[in-house]
């Protein structure tokens, strides 16, 4: 069997659309996701922060998707794949 890696831009990216994008009932679900990725980044050196996602509903606060939806920042070394996977998911 052999080996398939996936690039942290699309992890990212997919990552990103999804605490974006997400029902308002999976609150662990994007806990999970957005820990998950925080680690990758950081693992990896291409941590660069988060914000949070404007919204007339949140009340910005407490942990990644409590009380308010986040997006994390793309490093540079990794805005290529990013955009890359980001164009694909509008095309499908």
């Amino acid at each position: 069997m052999s080996k398939k890696t996936v690039s942290v831009g699309r992890l990212l990216e997919k990552a990103n659309n999804t605490l974006a994008n997400s029902v308002p009932e999976l609150v662990e679900y994007r806990k999970g996701i957005a820990s998950f990725i925080s680690d990758v980044l950081h693992e990896t050196g291409n941590y660069k922060g988060f914000g949070y996602l404007p919204s007339e509903t949140n009340i910005h606060g407490g942990f990644y998707g409590e009380s308010g939806r986040v997006c994390f920042f793309v490093a540079e070394n990794l805005r290529a794949d990013y955009e890359k996977a980001a164009n694909e998911r509008k095309n499908s």
